[in-house]
């Protein structure tokens, strides 16, 4: 069983040390999965776009593990692959509004869709220290994918609403405007592994 996460810096663990981001915390939960973690720092949704459609041109044999040019490797097997889209965070704070977001995820979602992998989509923390109003967008552009999700029978994680909470409530779980610190990215694994339980 292979699950492959797509997405930013809050994919890939940025302002921790190696080992302590959610996805790596959620690959010692479940072993015998193979989880690759292709998040990329700054990375936009438009690129995230661009490194998935990537992995839908490899082939190869089945059983064989076959990399891409950007490194990404897919098993065509008779094991189950999954794929986790997350995304949007540097969008918005690129000045784009939730429209555009939600746009091009719904085009990260049917290129995940036609490699016939089973999908999972993050919806990304809130943005702190928000003096321009970006969380908004973010609060909008959630609520768009999410009804988009359920209509679709889309799983979600909502990282989102995790962090929010625990930040309501007065714990420290940010390292900066959007990305967790420690006790932030252990509260999105646990969040994930709920998730990930009922469908791995």
């Amino acid at each position: 069983m292979q699950l492959l996460c797509f997405g930013d810096s809050l994919t890939n663990g940025y302002d921790v040390p190696r080992g302590l981001g959610w996805v790596e915390l959620v690959q010692k939960e479940f072993p015998d999965v193979e989880i690759q973690n292709h998040g990329i720092d700054g990375d936009t949704l438009q690129g995230i776009l661009y490194r998935l459609e990537r992995v839908s041109s490899c082939t190869g044999s089945a059983n064989s593990k076959v990399p891409c040019s950007d490194g990404v490797a897919v098993r065509r097997a008779e094991n189950k692959r999954y794929i986790f889209l997350m995304g949007g965070s540097n969008d918005i704070l690129m000045g784009r509004d939730e429209t555009y977001c939600f746009k091009k995820m719904i085009e990260l979602i049917a290129c995940a869709r036609s490699k016939g992998a089973t999908l999972i989509v993050g919806l990304p923390p809130q943005i702190d220290f928000d003096m321009a109003g970006l969380d908004l967008i973010m609060v909008r552009y959630i609520e768009l994918l999410k009804q988009y999700c359920a209509e679709q029978h889309i799983d979600t994680i909502d990282f989102y609403r995790v962090i929010h909470d625990a930040d309501m409530q007065g714990k420290l779980v940010f390292a900066g405007d959007v990305h967790p610190n420690e006790p932030g990215y252990a509260l999105m694994a646990e969040k994930a592994k709920k998730v990930l339980a009922r469908l791995l």
